[in-house]
């Protein structure tokens, strides 16, 4: 029981915590009903009904309160958990989704239809090292805003790593996949590419990005279009 306890507390803490709890008051009255009916052997004087009440006694006066505890640790666990899965989720710079936290929401069989970008910040390494990583992290902030916010609501963005991102959302926005866009930010100049594609009827969203990554190497080798933004 105990190695059972122990591996489901691994896997699912709050229905580990509530089964042992459970299992702690039965095992609490029937130790004390066992102590009652011992008692009884010593004082002949207690009847059937008076062993039970007594039996009963000491696991009704302690389980109200140990309840109550148990009930406020498993909401705090609960929003412990939350916050946790949140926290391994997110990427902390920009507050989008991290790679795992993208790879996890994208992998299932829900997007078929749906369009997915790639989105690379062209020659991002120059721009850290001619003007300091801190506006290179302004950058990618302002890069995930946009993203958030030109996609549309519902839609996933995540931050893969570096200063590449992905995105997947029900439709195929044509003024923002296949094309550079261009931003300024306090007067210097940067831009990204973004390849787009459709997630096939027997695809996963990873196969779709890399025909999505194909259309961004395209993108990025192909002349400037005209600014825009």
């Amino acid at each position: 029981m105990l190695q059972w306890l122990t591996r489901l507390g691994t896997e699912h803490p709050v229905r580990a915590i509530a089964l042992g709890t459970a299992v702690a008051l039965v095992y609490s009255f029937a130790l004390t009903f066992l102590g009652a009916l011992a008692f009884t052997g010593w004082n002949r004087d207690l009847g059937l009904g008076e062993t039970l009440v007594l039996g009963a006694t000491i696991p009704l006066l302690v389980a109200p309160p140990m309840l109550a505890g148990v009930l406020r640790l498993l909401r705090r666990l609960d929003r412990l958990s939350d916050a946790l899965r949140i926290a391994a989720e997110t990427d902390p710079l920009t507050s989008v989704h991290n790679r795992r936290g993208f790879f996890e929401r994208a992998g299932d069989d829900e997007f078929a239809g749906h369009a997915v970008y790639m989105v690379d910040l062209d020659d991002f390494k120059r721009l850290n090292d001619t003007f300091g990583h801190d506006l290179g992290d302004r950058v990618l902030q302002e890069v995930a805003e946009w993203l958030t916010v030109a996609i549309g609501e519902g839609a996933l963005v995540g931050r893969l790593g570096g200063d590449e991102f992905a995105c997947v959302t029900r439709h195929l926005d044509t003024s923002i996949g296949d094309r550079r866009h261009h931003f300024d930010m306090q007067g210097v100049t940067y831009s990204i590419s973004i390849g787009a594609t459709i997630v096939g009827s027997t695809e996963t969203v990873s196969e779709a990005l890399m025909r999505a990554d194909s259309a961004l190497y395209r993108v990025k080798t192909a002349p400037a279009p005209e600014h825009s933004r």
